[in-house]
């Protein structure tokens, strides 16, 4: 919490700001990740990564409070991405939310 500004001889002058939440976009299509930030509003700090090791990248500087996965980047699958944040204690408590991607079952099934 930030105190911005207050005024002793107005107590309703009180304006506090609360730090915004980050939210990490990994997602290798510039066009999703415009239409998500547009979506979602400037009430949060974006971070960008557009394969799957540039996720980890970001997460190291600054921890963020909701990761949203693509599941087809290039250099490493979201899937892939996602076991090794849950497998890493400093990270494992990242809520992380993975898109399904409609090429996902044939995906599945040459690899089958």
């Amino acid at each position: 919490m930030l105190i911005e500004s207050y005024n002793f001889l107005n107590p309703s002058s009180l304006q506090i700001s609360m730090p915004k939440k980050i939210i990490l976009i990994a997602d290798d299509e510039e066009n999703i990740v415009e239409l998500i930030k547009l979506a979602l509003g400037d009430e949060y700090t974006y971070l960008v990564a557009k394969d799957g090791k540039e996720v980890m990248e970001p997460v190291k500087r600054k921890k963020p409070d909701l990761i949203l996965l693509d599941i087809i980047m290039p250099t490493m699958y979201g899937y892939e991405v996602c076991n090794k944040l849950k497998q890493n204690p400093a990270t494992k408590d990242i809520v992380v939310a993975v898109g399904f991607d409609k090429k996902i079952p044939r995906l599945l099934d040459r690899q089958a």
